[in-house]
């Protein structure tokens, strides 16, 4: 009998522990849907990236590919400089950078 309970017990354990992974799975996906929602967030996340990383600051460009559901932040050096491009690209759904490049 008390083997009965044992197992029963572990079992109904084992059951919720896959119904809370399941769930807390489909809620965390929830919370961050839009973690970069607009163009304003994505230039800050972006210009951060690129000032900490290139010490780049002005003049910042941003495009969003909506296949894709990324932000891209550009950086171009003016004409009369000795500078190249600088991109950052973001993930819209968790801000997670994917990506940035040094031309």
């Amino acid at each position: 009998m008390k083997n009965k309970i044992l197992y029963i017990s572990i079992l109904i354990f084992l059951l919720l522990l896959n119904i809370f992974q399941f769930v807390w799975e489909h809620m965390a996906y929830r919370l961050f849907t839009d973690a970069v929602p607009d163009e304003q967030t994505a230039l800050k996340i972006g210009g951060a990236v690129l000032a900490a990383v290139y010490y780049i600051e002005p003049d910042l460009k941003v495009d969003y590919d909506p296949k894709r559901k990324i932000w891209a932040v550009y950086y171009t050096a003016p004409e009369d400089s000795l500078g190249g491009s600088a991109t950052v690209v973001i993930r819209k759904r968790d801000g997670k950078i994917l990506y940035t490049h040094l031309l």
